[in-house]
């Protein structure tokens, strides 16, 4: 496998534990894990382990292992008997050839696979470019309170960024959120003169991706309206632009009303890409993959596919490093 640089996210649980009934979140994984169902543990055959979404997803965990100190486990993501495009790079031509293919006897094709390890409260992820943290949250609330009845009473799974605070200084002094993101667009606006400057934006083979970031901000701000954003997603022409920038100005307050306040709006913006969100502190403007801890390492890759044992021990080599800085409990 090719040595790949691999960024190590940091979560934290931040849901009630009174709600779980267990020590930690890793405590309640550990009991449902080994949870029966039809004579059989939810760990015991992948199939109990699949979770389809109202959109027609699936979700899966479809590697996992309980260690003495960690969990570890993969949540991959597919559509059944959705196909996929293929080019053919067979003949030379004016026009390639792309067909669509059909799913194998047996298999289907993997949107994406995320991968994440769970010590006590803590949740190292490795995200995936298809598959946002937002559905493992999903995954795990549906694991814990209705496949296995675990945690009947738990509604969500909130995994929560801490602040880098070699990088932003008092998180508590944080003054100003920034989010934004560029949807669909195909080229810059046109300049006096009616000549338009060359694109440097993301053109329209992206906009399954940026209909994605859309959906977040809506979603991060209290809104619904996933159709409606496909709605208006599918109305943009080629030459359109869509701008979104929401600014939050978090006034000075005394210590502990402005970290409950701060504590609010992470929590709300968790699962935005680290692009598409800025925090102003003490030094200065960070983009979200500077100031939320994280940690990059070389681990081998093949497509989607990481190499487990790197990933394991670079999660592990994380939270000993984390815990030892004292960024981490």
């Amino acid at each position: 496998m090719k040595q790949t640089p691999a960024t190590i996210s940091y979560r934290r649980f931040n849901g009630a534990l009174a709600q779980i009934g267990y020590p930690s979140l890793e405590d309640a994984i550990r009991k449902a894990l080994v949870t029966p169902i039809d004579t059989v543990t939810f760990e015991g055959n992948w199939q109990h382990r699949e979770h389809m979404l109202p959109d027609g997803d699936t979700l899966v965990m479809s590697y996992v292992v309980r260690e003495e100190n960690f969990v570890f486990a993969e949540l991959a993501a597919y559509v059944p008997g959705q196909g996929q495009a293929l080019l053919s790079r067979a003949k030379p031509g004016p026009q390639v050839i792309i067909d669509q293919a059909g799913v194998f006897s047996d298999y289907e094709f993997v949107r994406g696979i995320l991968t994440f390890a769970v010590i006590e409260n803590h949740v190292f992820v490795l995200p995936a470019r298809r598959l946002r943290p937002s559905e493992l949250e999903i995954y795990l609330a549906w694991m814990l309170a209705t496949r296995t009845n675990v945690c009947p009473s738990i509604a969500e799974i909130p995994l929560v960024h801490a602040f880098d605070q070699d990088q932003v200084g008092d998180p508590g002094r944080i003054s100003k959120v920034k989010i934004g993101s560029a949807v669909a667009g195909a080229s810059d606006p046109v300049k006096q003169g009616g000549t338009k400057r060359p694109s440097r934006k993301r053109d329209l083979g992206e906009r399954a991706i940026d209909r994605f970031k859309l959906r977040d901000v809506v979603e991060a701000l209290g809104g619904g309206g996933g159709d409606a954003v496909d709605r208006f997603v599918d109305t943009l022409s080629s030459d359109d632009e869509l701008r979104i920038s929401l600014e939050l100005r978090i006034r000075s307050k005394p210590r502990d009303e402005s970290d409950a306040g701060l504590e609010d709006v992470v929590q709300a913006l968790r699962n935005l890409p680290d692009d598409d969100v800025s925090f102003t502190g003490e030094f200065g403007v960070k983009k979200g993959g500077e100031a939320r801890l994280s940690r990059v390492y070389q681990i081998g890759r093949d497509g989607e596919l990481w190499d487990r044992q790197g990933v394991i021990s670079a999660m592990l080599d994380a939270y000993e490093v984390l815990k030892r800085s004292g960024k981490i409990d």
